[in-house]
Order: C-alpha cells, then structure tokens, then sequence
C-alpha cells in the first residue's frame, strides 16, 4: 500500500520478470521480485518486452531493462510514452508517433503515424495499435493477425487502454473491464 499522502497514479508489468507502480511523487516502486525504489523522480512507467521508466528531467534518459539486460541511454522526446515488444513510442505536439526500436532506428510498425487529434490513449501490441478519442470509442488497426480486431468494443465510454502481445484490455467509465485478442495460452476472467 502506499503511505500516507501519496496515491499510485501508474501501474506497468513485464509479463512475468518485474511490477512497477509509480506513485504522485514521482517514486517508482519495483517488485523484480524483490522490492526496488529507483533512484530519482519519475513522470511515466510502461512495458511489454523490457520495463521502462521516464525520468521528470526530459534530457535525462529513460531506463529500459529485461531480466537479462538493462539498456539506459535511451532520450525520448515528447509525451505519452508507450512501450512496445521490440520499441517505444511517444507522441509529438502535432500528435505524431515518434517510434524506435529498442537497438535504434525507427520502430517502423508505427513511427510516423498521426494520431486523432482527440485521442485519449494509446497502446502497442507485438503487431497492432489502438486509440481511444475523446468520447472514448476504440479502433484497432483493420490488418490484424491474431483475430484482435474482430472483438473490438464498439460502444463510447472507455477511459485507458492496455495491450499485450497480442491482446488489449480497456476499462469502462463505468468501472467495468472488457479484454479481447489472442487466447493462445487460454482467458483469464476480466477482474
């Protein structure tokens, strides 16, 4: 539980190798599976292959590790990072992706590619990316492998997004949860 004062604002997990929650102080707490406060202050947390964490100071690099690497010399510009299994993302004042691969070069899946200008939230799986606008109505990329986009929510009404490799959750206004995609390692009942 977080002490007093303080509220966890994020939340990010690396399949099965680490937990990070960030808290409104900007401390992230670790579990890799030992507990581990990082050093510094933090504005953003995600994860799919490694777990990165995004220092408060921009020209600082953001730190990305896996079980058997760290890599710590990555510079992201922009706002809205979103990690995902082979690169990163964020997103440029004109609402444009700005994409790398994690050994450099552009994560070319997605780099380049505009966001609604009344997104809400965005997430990456291994091979697809989903926005939710401003009245929070979900789309999926149309080409999708792992039948992902044919389980879509189609009502309004969502307020964050999360993906995995090959599936996504999101939760409802209403506090209700809805997750589709891959099942091929069998469901898990929405929480």
């Amino acid at each position: 539980a977080p002490p007093d004062g303080v509220e966890f604002v994020s939340l990010s997990s690396n399949s099965k190798e680490s937990a990070c929650v960030l808290d409104n102080r900007g401390t992230v707490r670790c579990w890799t599976p030992d507990l581990v406060v990082l050093e510094g202050s933090f504005v953003e947390i995600d994860s799919a292959a490694r777990q990165c964490v995004r220092p408060s100071d921009h020209s600082q690099p953001m730190d990305c590790w896996t079980s058997i690497d760290s890599q710590t010399s990555i510079v992201v510009s922009g706002i809205d990072l979103r990690v995902g299994y082979t690169g990163y993302c964020t997103v440029d004042s004109a609402n444009t992706l700005d994409c790398f691969y994690f050994d450099g070069g552009p994560y070319a899946e997605f780099d380049g590619r505009p966001l609604p200008n009344d997104y809400r939230d965005y997430c990456l799986t291994a091979y697809l990316m989903c926005t939710l606008d401003s009245v929070g109505q979900i789309a999926c990329d149309d080409e999708a492998p792992l039948n992902i986009n044919g389980n879509v929510p189609t009502h309004s009404g969502f307020t964050r997004l999360s993906c995995g490799k090959g599936h996504a959750c999101a939760v409802h206004e209403s506090g209700d949860g809805v997750c589709w995609g891959s099942d091929h390692w069998g469901k898990s009942a929405v929480p």
